[in-house]
């Protein structure tokens, strides 16, 4: 069987929380080795980590900014309204980003925040 790492997966995202080990065992019957779980949002970054920690060597943190951002919902809309980046999303993150670099795999989702001005 051929062998596989999944180098950018949302596994972090909410979608997943309630069945994250039925995931990655079907993950895992197909060959994937290894997951690089990238983050969108630095509201992210902690479930990421934990979530890596709970499987290790096998789920690898990756932290960055996302060029689209949520936004505040002031609809209550069902969908949740995204604006682009700005430099205070990467202000924000860096520090945690540099406070945790021994447990990152990578920095990615690293937005290109010049496409939005």
């Amino acid at each position: 069987m051929a062998e596989y790492i999944d180098v950018h997966c949302h596994l972090g995202d909410k979608a997943f929380h309630e069945d994250i080990d039925i995931v990655l065992a079907e993950a895992t019957k197909v060959g994937v080795k290894a997951c690089l779980v990238c983050a969108e949002f630095y509201e992210d970054f902690n479930g990421i980590l934990k979530l890596c920690e709970r499987y290790p060597k096998f789920l690898l943190p990756c932290l960055g900014v996302h060029p689209a951002q949520l936004a505040p919902n002031e609809t209550n809309s069902e969908l949740q309204p995204m604006r682009g980046a700005t430099l205070l999303d990467l202000e924000r993150a860096f520090p945690y980003i540099e406070e945790n670099a021994n447990k990152l795999a990578a920095i990615g989702e690293v937005c290109n925040i010049a496409h939005y001005y």
